[in-house]
C-alpha cells in the first residue's frame, strides 16, 4: 500500500482556521456545532441585544479615522487610546452629549 499523507484532525483544523481569522478556537468550535446543527443559516449574523447605536455608520466611519491616525493628532499628549478618550472625540465632535457607556471591539486589519 503506497503512503498517504495524514489528514490533521478536525481540531488541528479550526486551530489553524481561529489562527488565520484571528479569534479564538472556542469561537470557531460554537460556529461549527452552529453549522452543523442548523446549516449555513445558522451562521448568518444576527441582532445583537441592546441598544442600538447612538451614531450613524458615516459618524463611526469618522471617528475610526481619527482613531487610525493616532492620539496626538487628534491633541492628546501620549501615544495610547483609552475609553476615555475615545468617548472624547465622540463628544468633541457633537456626535453625542452626556456620558455614555461605549463598548468597542477591535477588528485585525
Amino acid at each position: 500500500m503506497a503512503w498517504q499523507p495524514r489528514r490533521p484532525s478536525a481540531e488541528q483544523q479550526q486551530e489553524r482556521v481561529a489562527r488565520e481569522l484571528r479569534v479564538s478556537e472556542a469561537a470557531i468550535s460554537k460556529w461549527a456545532a452552529r453549522l452543523r446543527s442548523g446549516g449555513l443559516r445558522a451562521l448568518r449574523a444576527r441582532r445583537h441585544p441592546g441598544q442600538p447605536s447612538r451614531l450613524t455608520p458615516t459618524q463611526w466611519q469618522q471617528v475610526a479615522t481619527i482613531l487610525r491616525a493616532g492620539t496626538l493628532v487628534a491633541g492628546f499628549p501620549t501615544e495610547r487610546w483609552m475609553l476615555r478618550r475615545v468617548a472624547q472625540v465622540i463628544m468633541v465632535r457633537g456626535y453625542a452629549a452626556g456620558t455614555y457607556n461605549l463598548t468597542l471591539t477591535y477588528r485585525f486589519p
